[in-house]
């Protein structure tokens, strides 16, 4: 079983490396139908190098 955080980042993952925009709006859903750790999404996403695309997730996100 995953956490809805692992989730987000899984989603996250394939909009990074494919710049799958389907699975932004998917992260964005499940981010906002449960409680996540974004504190450890965004060390996650600076780790991958993924600082700009991470802030446009969080805006997406904090704009619910």
């Amino acid at each position: 079983m995953v956490t809805a955080t692992q989730c987000v980042m899984d989603r996250l993952a394939a909009f990074y490396f494919w710049k799958d925009r389907q699975a932004l709006d998917q992260a964005i859903a499940v981010a906002r139908a449960h409680p996540i750790d974004l504190d450890a999404v965004r060390r996650w996403s600076q780790a991958e190098g993924q600082d700009v695309a991470f802030d446009e997730f969080a805006r997406s996100y904090q704009l619910s």
